[in-house]
């Protein structure tokens, strides 16, 4: 069994997502997506990803803060040691995240 500080592996995805956006009022908007594509771990190969994201953009000052939730599901096929025997690994998080972009 794995426990989290003792192992580190690198996750990178590509994902492709048309969201929609709602404008509330001229400083406040919403928006969704669902998205698709790849993922890759380097310690269990490649395999897909799912994504849905929502939130909402607050002008601030001269930048947007962005309070965003998201749910990501990656699907791997993963070897059993020296065996060909392989199954279908799902690992999923669920983020939630606070970002703010500066208006230069």
């Amino acid at each position: 069994r794995r426990f989290a500080g003792m192992e580190s592996a690198t996750v990178a995805t590509a994902i492709l997502e048309p969201s929609y956006h709602y404008q509330i009022d001229h400083k406040t908007q919403m928006f969704a997506g669902m998205g698709f594509g790849y993922a890759y771990l380097s310690d269990q190969g490649h395999g897909a990803t799912y994504a849905v994201r929502g939130g909402i953009q607050f002008v601030v000052g001269r930048g947007i803060l962005a309070p965003t939730i998201s749910y990501e599901l990656r699907t791997q096929e993963e070897k059993l040691g020296a065996h060909s025997l392989a199954y279908l690994a799902t690992h999923n998080a669920l983020r939630l995240n606070f970002g703010y972009t500066s208006i230069f």
